[in-house]
């Protein structure tokens, strides 16, 4: 259990090192229009991971929580509210080709999905963490069919998932 635990850990750094080109983009970028699974866990002795485009940081946390920062204040614009201690410990974020953003709990024991945000029309689209303060899920030709209604400083919502 433990060798397949690091496995999958070292192929998630790995997944995560080559999104950096993908999430932490305008739209515009040429390198946004890649079109690769995401699949980030928070293993106990490498957990958290981020990306930022120059207004906001979206952040996975090692408590479980998907969060979207303000960077000139570190102010929590929108989050999951999945937290340790909330009854929810999410380990797993996974952005597939089918077109969702997923948050999964425990999933060495079973994949229980916690959370899901998307929609089938935007299988092999993209997610952009924008400058404009937003996080929005594309289809392939560009259309937006999901954001977190943080542009331009709007404050979202806080528990996503509750």
């Amino acid at each position: 259990m433990n060798r397949m635990v690091k496995r999958l850990s070292v192929t998630a750094a790995c997944v995560a090192s080559a999104l950096a080109t993908v999430l932490g983009v305008s739209p515009s970028a040429s390198a946004a229009t890649q079109s690769i699974p995401l699949l980030l866990s928070t293993p106990d002795e490498k957990c958290g991971w981020s990306t930022s485009s120059s207004t906001v940081r979206l952040s996975f946390q090692c408590d479980g929580n998907l969060v979207l920062y303000r960077i000139s204040d570190n102010h929590a614009m929108w989050a999951t509210g999945t937290y340790q201690g909330n009854g929810w410990t999410p380990d797993l974020l996974s952005f597939s080709h089918e077109g969702y953003i997923k948050l999964f709990s425990h999933p060495w024991y079973g994949h229980q999905l916690e959370c899901i945000w998307g929609d089938s029309s935007a299988a092999e689209g993209r997610v952009a963490v924008q400058d404009d303060g937003n996080l929005v899920i594309y289809t392939p030709s560009g259309t937006p069919i999901w954001d977190s209604g943080t542009y331009n400083n709007l404050q979202g919502t806080v528990h996503e998932c509750r």
